[in-house]
This record gives C-alpha cells, sequence and structure tokens, in this order.
C-alpha cells in the first residue's frame, strides 16, 4: 500500500512541475517525443488507480476499527447505543473524510498542478526586474486576419516595478516570414528600443537599420549579443508546434555571465498566454530575444487553438511559420 501511494506521488510531483513548468528540463524529458508523453502519463494513472484500489482493499479491514475508535476518543458510546439526531451528521462527516483519502491518488493528480499553477503564476517572476506576458491570438482570431499590409498577431505586456510598457507583434500580409515587433504604449518608463525587424528565414532582426544575425538551429542564440541558452539541451522549438517556446537566454563573454530571459509558464488553461521573466537592461537585447520568443509563443497560440474538428487546409496554420 504505501509503496503504491509513494511511487504515485513522485510521478504525480513531476507531472505537477511539468505541466507548471513546460520551459524546464524534467517537462522537456517527458515530452521530448509524444512516445515519451504517452508513457509517462500511462504509468502516472495507472499508478494512481492502483494506490486507490489498493487503498480501498486495505480500509475495507481497518475502517470499522477507526470508527469504533474514534467513537471511545469522542465518548460518543451512549449516543451510538442510544440513537441521536448528531449520529447521521457525525457518519457522513466520517465517511467524507474516508472517500477523500481512499480517492486522493484521482483527484490530487487533477487538483494540485491547478493550485500550484495559480501560486507559481504571482510569484514566478520574483527576483527578476520583468514580469511580460506575452498573447498571441488564437486560430480562430488569425484565420479571420485580412489586411493588405500587416496584421496584429500579438502582444507584450511588460511590468518593471511599479511601471512598464506594452510591445505589438505584426506580421507582413504578403510575407509571412517578416515581423515588426514596436512599442506601442508606455507607463513610466521608457524602453531603449522602439521597434525591431524579423526577418525568421534569414534569420535576422534590424534595429536602427543595422542588420544582424540571431540562431535557431540547433538552437536559440544571439552571437552577435553573446546571448546563448544557460541549457542547450531543452529545445526552443518543441516538434510539437503547440508547445510553447522555452528559452533561459544568458549573457556570456567568456569570463563572466548573467542572466537575460526566461520563459516561464502558460496562463492555464490558456495556452495562448505566456508568462516571461527577464532583466530590463539599458541596451535593448532584452527586448530583442523577447520579439523572437513572442514570434514563436504566437505560432504556438494558433496551432494550439486549432479545433479539433478542423478540416480546412492544412497551409493555413503553417503560414504561422
Amino acid at each position: 500500500m504505501i509503496a503504491f501511494n509513494v511511487i504515485w506521488a513522485v510521478y504525480q510531483t513531476v507531472y505537477a512541475y511539468a505541466t507548471t513548468y513546460p520551459g524546464s528540463k524534467i517537462a522537456a524529458n517527458i515530452s521530448v517525443t509524444t512516445s515519451a508523453s504517452n508513457t509517462f502519463n500511462f504509468f502516472l494513472w495507472t499508478f494512481a488507480s492502483l494506490a486507490g484500489i489498493v487503498n480501498i482493499l486495505v480500509a475495507s479491514v481497518w475502517v470499522n476499527c477507526v470508527w469504533n475508535w474514534i467513537l471511545r476518543i469522542l465518548r460518543m458510546d451512549d449516543i451510538w447505543r442510544e440513537p441521536s439526531r448528531f449520529d447521521p451528521v457525525a457518519s457522513f462527516g466520517f465517511w467524507i473524510v474516508v472517500i477523500a483519502l481512499l480517492t486522493a491518488p484521482g483527484w490530487v493528480t487533477l487538483v494540485v498542478p491547478i493550485w500550484w499553477h495559480k501560486i507559481a503564476w504571482s510569484h514566478v517572476c520574483d527576483g527578476w526586474e520583468v514580469d511580460a506576458v506575452l498573447t498571441g491570438v488564437d486560430f480562430g482570431a488569425y484565420s479571420q486576419l485580412d489586411s493588405p499590409n500587416t496584421t496584429l498577431v500579438g502582444s507584450a505586456a511588460i511590468t518593471i516595478g511599479q511601471g512598464g510598457y506594452t510591445m505589438q507583434l505584426f506580421q507582413n500580409a504578403v510575407r509571412h516570414n517578416f515581423f515588426t515587433f514596436n512599442v506601442s504604449d508606455t507607463l513610466g518608463f521608457e524602453p531603449p528600443l522602439s521597434t525591431i525587424w524579423y526577418d525568421m528565414i534569414a534569420t535576422t532582426y534590424t534595429v536602427a537599420n543595422v542588420t544582424m544575425s540571431f540562431d535557431m538551429t540547433p538552437n536559440l542564440s544571439f552571437p552577435s549579443l553573446n546571448l546563448q541558452l544557460a541549457d542547450p539541451s531543452i529545445p526552443f522549438v518543441h516538434g510539437d508546434l503547440s508547445y510553447p517556446p522555452s528559452a533561459n537566454l544568458i549573457y556570456s563573454n567568456g569570463t563572466s555571465a548573467s542572466r537575460v530571459l526566461r520563459t516561464e509558464l502558460l496562463n492555464y488553461p490558456h495556452c495562448t498566454q505566456l508568462k516571461v521573466c527577464a532583466m530590463q537592461g539599458s541596451t535593448g537585447t532584452f527586448q530583442i530575444a523577447l520579439g523572437v520568443v513572442m514570434i514563436e509563443q504566437f505560432s504556438a497560440a494558433v496551432f494550439c487553438t486549432i479545433p479539433e474538428d478542423y478540416s480546412g487546409p492544412d497551409s493555413i496554420p503553417t503560414t504561422v511559420l
């Protein structure tokens, strides 16, 4: 009994962490392939079911003993022998607790990730300068966009202390690999860069008429800015196109390193919103990196909201890329 519950508890903890932090190493290992993800979920629910069944079987042996012991402790023997109006209430309360404990492997697996996520969403950026929420348009909105020039496909709400600013992502309506990421509103803070242009095929960004390259193969990095992933084994773009981008970027010049940006978690159950923590800096490095993350979050937001019964042309989602 104890063994099954311990194994389930370990699986449950790993599952809750991976669900809350999709950009973590644990999440990357679980979701590296569809087969790996399905295998993990199979064992999670298998041990949850086994723990629940074993709990019920064992409980059938000792629950009466526990009930009688409680009655003696509370000195309710006389009440039990002489039926009272309080008997149904006491019995109902006892069995509610017993059933809740016995079925914990089932409902805890569903409830804990939600509870954990709620706490993490409010505090995950504690200790960082920037708390940013990236929102991409969903499939329904994207499929209905019709503009001859550019279309608004995402926005980033960036909070810095008591101030902040908003940046909007526009996609070229003809050449879908061209994006513009520009400041649309400020509140007590003026960011270093107001507009950044991206070419996602050539993997370049342009600021003030200066074009520089960045890498996405095999993983995300900005050589000109000395930005690289802290753990290259965690893919920036997942094989599942509905999966959010994962990036933990650090600045490294060979002698020192400092954190710059880290993707954290989705605003469950809204897969279109991604929380990002960062250090603002004074050169706009964070904004340049954030633009690439915003583009990939926009792409993931479209894919993760495609209706299950969608049977339209396959090319509609792929124009996001």
